[in-house]
């Protein structure tokens, strides 16, 4: 089906039935030192494949996350696999409203958000394990499409994926955009920008 279709062109790893718990193969693992905290405050418009998500979960009326995801077209983005349960509760996504063109999450600058009718995490992640962080990528479905390409202040159009069809390890620079965290202590109350933040990584 298309979901399947899609997440085999973002991880070739993935065998063609998305839903097959019998994976092969996995995504590379990612220690769990490797969080990227901080960045620069990102060009309003300079990155138009950049996604904000909000998260709802049963019997909570207001967004309890906000994570990143990636435009792949009018009908798909994608975003990790962590973000569509909460660790905490245990809970399911009920709801996830998916906006495209938002710069300043605290204001309202053009842009434009949607509901999303299905999402799909990679079958062989394991939710809430802090110490492995594999296959960590899921994919969110907006059934009746988003407005794409739309030409506005912030600007909103597809990513520029690194394509590898013989599994080939991508060794460019990768640059990552949104509203992570930005204080690194275990031992603060975190920090989240209103604006979006930008960090180049080889």
């Amino acid at each position: 089906d298309v979901h399947s279709k899609l997440i085999d062109a973002i991880a070739p790893r993935f065998k063609r039935n998305a839903g097959d718990e019998s994976i092969n193969e996995n995504i590379d693992e990612i220690n769990q030192t490797s969080y990227i905290i901080g960045g620069s405050t990102a060009q309003q418009g300079a990155y138009p494949w950049t996604v904000r998500l909000e998260v709802y979960y049963p019997g909570a009326p207001k967004a309890r996350g906000v994570c990143g995801a990636v435009l792949w077209n009018k009908n798909h983005v994608v975003t990790a696999a962590h973000c569509i349960r909460n660790c905490k509760s245990g809970k399911q996504a009920e709801k996830i409203k998916v906006c495209i063109g938002d710069y300043d999450q605290n204001q309202n600058d053009g842009e434009m958000c949607y509901w999303a009718n299905q999402w799909w995490p990679h079958p062989s992640y394991v939710y809430c394990n802090l110490n492995q962080l594999k296959n960590d990528i899921a994919v969110i479905k907006i059934s009746n499409g988003m407005r794409v390409p739309y030409w506005g202040p912030n600007n909103v159009g597809n990513a520029n994926f690194p394509w590898a069809p013989n599994n080939n390890t991508y060794e460019g620079t990768s640059t990552l955009t949104g509203w992570g965290q930005t204080n690194p202590s275990p031992y603060q109350y975190p920090k989240f920008p209103s604006k979006m933040k930008v960090v180049n990584l080889p």
